[in-house]
């Protein structure tokens, strides 16, 4: 079962550093893994989630620098790869898949604020809710602006950048009434 779902992963993985996530569609997925539809709809509700699954680690990195505590190390590496792989981060930020990937960082900003805020009876739900996808938003147009820059910032100035205001607008949205 894990093996089945690596294999779709890595088939995937190795489809979208060679095509654009647009016209990568799941009959190709299959092919590349050598798996049936209902084997990759037993693993994957669709190319997103496989999407998401595939990227989780960089995602729940970008969640995780809404902590002053972050690794900064991590975060780099993130935007290092970013650059590495700037055609198809480009491809990702830009298309269909965007919507998904912000909603997935925004849910997992999302549990870290409600957990700095659980004992504080002042605190608005909706407001970290609302907070959580507007930081996830920002992480992700600033790294998009940053794959366009004709002379962009080096990956760790990115990541320093990304670290300083998602923590000023994590802070800003847990104290907020």
């Amino acid at each position: 079962m894990t093996r089945t779902r690596g294999a779709i992963v890595e088939s995937f993985n190795h489809l979208v550093r060679e095509r654009s996530y647009r016209s990568i569609q799941v009959p190709d997925i299959l092919d590349e893994a050598g798996v049936g539809r209902s084997t990759f709809y037993e693993h994957f509700k669709n190319k997103d989630a496989l999407l998401l699954q595939s990227a989780s680690r960089f995602f729940e990195v970008l969640a995780n620098a809404v902590n002053a505590d972050c690794d900064p190390c991590a975060l780099t590496h993130v935007t290092s790869h970013f650059a590495q792989v700037r055609k198809m981060a480009k491809d990702l930020l830009a298309g269909p898949a965007f919507e998904s990937i912000a909603n997935d960082i925004a849910s997992r900003i999302r549990k870290t604020l409600r957990t700095r805020v659980a004992n504080s009876p002042s605190s608005n739900v909706v407001l970290i809710d609302l907070g959580a996808t507007q930081i996830a938003y920002a992480q992700l147009a600033l790294v998009r602006e940053w794959l366009h820059a004709l002379e962009p910032c080096s990956p760790g100035q990115l990541a320093s950048l990304l670290h300083q205001t998602s923590v000023a607008m994590a802070d800003a949205i847990v104290s907020a009434k």
